[in-house]
């Protein structure tokens, strides 16, 4: 699921991610703290599932499941849990790069990433710019340097939480 090409959606794949949110629900109401060895997997996969589906009651749900999954590692916030794997997450989208495409979903995944971290954003820098200096490259399609664009105007606008959260 965290290696899809394309970000369309159709009712059979909402079905598809629908059922993965209840394996997500189950593994972290059954494992509970256990599920700190998976928590990056799970983390992914709920990034994943926000960036392929445009149903409201989907994106609330993963973000319950984020909460949960907070809650379970005995984390405060969800800040905190994207500070534990933000190195890993950036590297990950880091190791697919050449591969985007106007359809793929790391570029969606790469701003949920950086939204929903808020201040963690700005403790990693040094491992975003390089990221973000290769979306930009005059080679790049142009809509994957209009989204990162526009990603980047949304961390601006809320710079002394996100991108300038160090000062």
């Amino acid at each position: 699921m965290s290696i899809l090409n394309l970000c369309h959606t159709s009712s059979s794949q909402t079905v598809y991610v629908e059922q993965l949110l209840a394996c997500v629900e189950v593994l972290l109401e059954v494992c509970e703290e256990d599920c700190g060895v998976i928590s990056l997997p799970l983390l992914k996969v709920l990034v994943t599932v926000q960036c392929v589906s445009t149903e409201p009651q989907i994106h609330t749900k993963a973000m319950e499941c984020v909460l949960r999954l907070c809650q379970v590692l005995s984390l405060s916030s969800v800040h905190e849990l994207y500070r534990k794997h933000m190195a890993q997450l950036l590297q990950w989208l880091l190791e697919s790069q050449n591969t985007w495409s106007t359809y793929s979903i790391q570029k969606t995944q790469l701003e949920i990433i950086a939204l929903q971290s808020g201040p963690v954003v700005g403790e990693f820098l040094p491992e975003l710019i390089p990221l973000l200096q290769n979306c930009l490259l005059p080679s790049q399609d142009p809509e994957i340097r209009l989204h990162i664009f526009t990603m980047l105007s949304k961390l601006l606008l809320n710079a002394s939480n996100t991108l300038d959260s160090q000062g």
